[in-house]
């Protein structure tokens, strides 16, 4: 099998209706004719318009429709039935679970929001997943499908940013602009504002724009809680490329609290900042270090080894302070 050119701007990949792994082809008109080389499956598959019938952003205000129940667009929060922290094969089955039951839906179903939102989120946990693990092609394959499946145009919105913000971070401009522009205007929900801005600031980035990347992001109160880790990782890093690693290693230490294992993820996944990673890898060692001497002080003292066990927590004090200078 030929492999994808994740660049490519017209280039559809999708995931195989009967074994799940990526295939891929240039679309024609609204079909696409695809063949999986892992089972062999043979697929002519239609594919949803850019903008579907019901995907008016004017009739959306802060996320809900007039006269219907607002929309759940957190994706930082499991939906019921699927664990805190998810495995690939437990998402799959929810993924599956959730498109099968779309299927069997007519357009307006008053059920069909939840699903939609069930399919996004797996999807969305998915991508994350395989972009861990280096696998852009299956977290675009993942998006892909959940796009020609999703209706609300919210989501839709929400599927398209990541799929912009995936083909940025592959210096894949082109396809991330046209990405963009299928994002329906008009929509007043903060996430989707949120995860547009995410994406042309990894826009900015592939251009090595490092004062658009900080233009993009505006104020660190103006995120949502599930798009505040990868702001705060692309502001260390548009820092460090200005040169100002000071300010890069300030931000790195606000965008640790309060969500210390997303940040985390989200800048060793991306490998942004790397001078500033490296840093804080390095302090943490010596941390450690500096601990373990003021345990060996404090075991001076109970051995009545006074003056030695002070001497030792007077260095281990300055250390401490220098360290968190550096």
């Amino acid at each position: 099998m030929t492999e994808a050119d994740l660049r490519s701007p017209s280039l559809r990949i999708l995931e195989c209706t009967a074994c799940g792994e990526p295939v891929w082809n240039e679309p024609t008109a609204a079909t696409i004719r695809l063949h999986c080389g892992y089972c062999g499956h043979d697929d002519l598959r239609a594919l949803a318009p850019v903008l579907l019938p019901d995907s008016s952003g004017s009739a959306y205000r802060d996320g809900q429709r007039t006269g219907s129940r607002r929309l759940e667009t957190d994706l930082s929060s499991a939906p019921p039935g699927i664990s805190r922290l998810p495995t690939l094969l437990e998402l799959r089955t929810a993924s599956l679970e959730a498109t099968s039951a779309l299927a069997a839906l007519a357009p307006d179903d008053t059920t069909r929001p939840a699903l939609e939102h069930r399919l996004l989120y797996c999807a969305a946990v998915l991508a994350s997943k395989y972009l861990q693990k280096h696998d852009a092609l299956r977290a675009r394959a993942v998006l892909e499908t959940a796009l020609e499946t999703h209706r609300n145009p919210v989501y839709r919105a929400l599927v398209l940013a990541r799929l912009a913000r995936l083909a940025a971070f592959g210096d894949a401009s082109e396809l991330a602009e046209r990405w963009l522009s299928q994002v329906p205007e008009g929509l007043r929900v903060a996430e989707v504002t949120c995860d547009v801005r995410l994406a042309k600031t990894m826009l900015a980035r592939s251009k090595g724009d490092a004062e658009g990347m900080l233009e993009e992001l505006g104020g660190e109160e103006s995120w949502v809680p599930g798009s505040r880790p990868l702001a705060m990782a692309l502001r260390v890093d548009a820092h460090e490329r200005l040169g100002d690693l000071g300010t890069a290693r300030k931000v790195y230490r606000r965008g640790s609290r309060g969500g210390a294992l997303a940040f985390g993820s989200v800048i060793n996944t991306f490998g942004l900042a790397p001078k500033t990673r490296e840093r804080t890898v390095t302090i943490g060692f010596f941390a450690l270090g500096l601990v373990a001497i003021a345990f060996g002080g404090m075991a001076l003292a109970l051995r009545g080894h006074t003056l030695a066990a002070f001497v030792v927590i007077i260095v281990t004090l300055v250390s401490a302070i220098v360290l968190k200078r550096f």
